[in-house]
């Protein structure tokens, strides 16, 4: 479990980096806010060319999401990747057995269980993510999609739900859109403008 701690407080550093300066953007913050309150059951992402500060926003959306729930019986939990940023993070297999060894700990599942195996890993990711309860709603946030190795078909996105359990958001950026076709089923706005 410590190397879960580890991969953790590296994510929240980053987090931390990228919005501690952060200005502006309300508008952006707003809509995204919208999403994480809101019906909606598909993931959401976030997109614009490089440098247009998709990351500042993403780490400003993680840092402020709690506040976005209203009940005091609520505790939501936010669930940070920066993509390409640790060994853990950097292809499929270890960033969901490290994301599932998280979400194993905050509902208090052993973690004995994961397993090994991709496939099965994918499945697995997925049905922890149906143990989402009202008062811990999930908001799952990858950032620089496009920073994960692309062996065993990351990038193809199949190993995220195309209909989110529910009490799960999951905000996930990229750094333009010209994979479009993979998300056309998804909630996708530029941050440097409207689709």
């Amino acid at each position: 479990m410590s190397r879960v701690y580890t991969e953790i407080l590296q994510q929240l550093y980053v987090v931390n980096n990228f919005s501690q300066d952060f200005q502006g953007r309300t508008d952006i913050l707003e809509r995204v806010r919208n999403y994480i309150q809101g019906p909606s059951k598909q993931p959401l992402v976030l997109w614009g060319e490089g440098g247009c500060g998709k990351s500042s926003v993403l780490a400003k959306i993680a840092s402020e999401s709690s506040s976005w729930f209203p009940t005091k019986h609520c505790s939501p939990i936010r669930l940070v990747r920066f993509l390409g940023t640790t060994p853990d993070s950097s292809s499929i297999g270890p960033l969901l057995r490290s994301v599932c060894q998280q979400l194993c700990f905050l509902y208090q599942v052993p973690d004995n269980t994961i397993p090994v195996e991709l496939s099965q890993l994918i499945n697995y990711f997925k049905r922890l993510l149906e143990k989402t309860p009202a008062d811990k709603p999930l908001c799952i946030f990858f950032d620089s999609l496009d920073q994960i190795s692309s062996a065993d078909g990351a990038h193809s996105m199949s190993w995220v739900p195309p209909t989110l359990p529910n009490h799960v958001k999951l905000v996930k950026k990229n750094f333009s859109f010209k994979k479009k076709i993979i998300y056309s089923n998804l909630d996708c706005f530029n941050i440097t403008g409207n689709i």
